[in-house]
This record gives structure tokens, sequence and C-alpha cells, in this order.
């Protein structure tokens, strides 16, 4: 088997269990859609697209997601792209 570029990078803990809770709450493709929408808020919420690129790229030790607009957070919720 071909190695992938998903086996380089390990989800934390409280990730993988955010995973699974998904996993067994899927039943239909409502299910489904709804708890891809939650784990993509897990995600952003944890940063963890952030340590992806800071692990196969060169990013700035300044680099701060809200000020270069990738990530905000605003009133509880995550809000992805240029704040406007």
């Amino acid at each position: 088997m071909k190695e992938k570029r998903g086996h380089s990078f390990d989800f934390d803990e409280q990730v993988l269990k955010e995973i699974k809770i998904s996993a067994e709450n899927i039943t239909n493709q409502q299910s489904m859609m709804g708890e891809i929408q939650r784990l993509l808020h897990v995600v952003r919420e944890q940063q963890v697209l952030c340590q992806i690129h800071k692990k196969f790229s060169d990013v700035p030790r300044s680099c701060d997601p809200e000020k270069v607009g990738c990530c905000s957070t605003q009133g509880g919720l995550v809000h992805v792209g240029k704040k406007t």
C-alpha cells in the first residue's frame, strides 16, 4: 500500500475522541453532514490546520491566525476567511 500524506500527522487525543463520537452518531446522510460540520468546528477551534501548516510549511513564528484572517473567533463562533 502506498504511503499517504495523512500518515505524516497524528491528531491529538481530543480530536480523535471527537472523531469517534461522530462516527458513532452517523446514522444517515443528514447526521453525517451535521457531524462533518461539528468536526470542522472542532478542528478550527483547536487550530489543527495551523499545526499541520506549521509541520509541513515554513510558517513565521509571528503568524497569528486572527491577524492573517484565516480563522477568527467572534461571539463564540469560528469564522473562516478575511475579516470584513
